[in-house]
């Protein structure tokens, strides 16, 4: 049986970011800057997640692209370390 699990976190982020106008209205301009901030937290902490599950789901095609990402960075490290070794002699 699969549980469902639910994130607060982007309900937060809007109804920071819906909230914030009004709040402006009415105080000064730094008291909704917080919820602004926290907004933003939270809409990356969703994009975060949203990449988690679209790698865990369709994993084929993320898996061949983390492979190549890897093996790009390995021969630009190797390349690196070549060079490292060159300007210390």
């Amino acid at each position: 049986m699969r549980r469902h699990r639910t994130c607060a976190a982007p309900l937060a982020g809007v109804v920071a970011l819906t909230a914030s106008p009004a709040r402006a209205a009415e105080g000064a301009p730094g008291d909704w800057l917080p919820l602004i901030v926290l907004g933003g937290i939270a809409l990356f902490v969703a994009g975060v997640l949203l990449r988690m599950f679209f790698a865990a789901r369709f994993p084929r095609g993320y898996r061949q692209w983390a492979e190549r990402r890897r093996d790009k960075f390995a021969q630009r490290n190797d390349a690196w370390e070549r060079e490292d070794e060159e300007r210390e002699r």
